[in-house]
Order: C-alpha cells, then sequence, then structure tokens
C-alpha cells in the first residue's frame, strides 16, 4: 500500500463512511430520479453516473479503504 494512502486513512478515519454516504446519495437522489422521470434523453447521464459512483467504490475497496460485507453462512 503507498505510504500517501496510510496517511489518508489514519488522518481521515471517517473516509470509508464518506465514501459510502457519496455513493447512496447519487444511488438516492440521482439514479432514482432518473428511474422516476424515465427518458432516453436521460440515459447516458444515468449510465454516466452509475459508471462514475462505481468506480469510486471499486478503487477505494481496492485499496484497503472500503470493505466488502460478509455474507454469513446459509
Amino acid at each position: 500500500m503507498p505510504e500517501w494512502l496510510k496517511l489518508v486513512r489514519e488522518q481521515f478515519p471517517e473516509l470509508g463512511e464518506a465514501i459510502y454516504s457519496f455513493a447512496d446519495r447519487h444511488r438516492d437522489r440521482v439514479l432514482r430520479r432518473h428511474e422516476r422521470n424515465a427518458s432516453i434523453n436521460g440515459l447516458s447521464n444515468f449510465i454516466d453516473v452509475m459508471v462514475a459512483t462505481s468506480k469510486v467504490l471499486f478503487v477505494y475497496l481496492r485499496r484497503g479503504v472500503l470493505t466488502q460485507p460478509q455474507s454469513s453462512p446459509g
């Protein structure tokens, strides 16, 4: 893990929570709005927001800032 990322985790312990909050906000405000007011003209914006949010989650998951929820044995 790069040194700067270790410092970020120490200096901003709530970074993971902030990232999840960002993703939730975009899901609730932007994506759900597009879902309610669906039109072909808004499809590219919907896809852009969905991809950007997914990328943010993926990058910080790979960097170890976020943790993947563990599934319970079934």
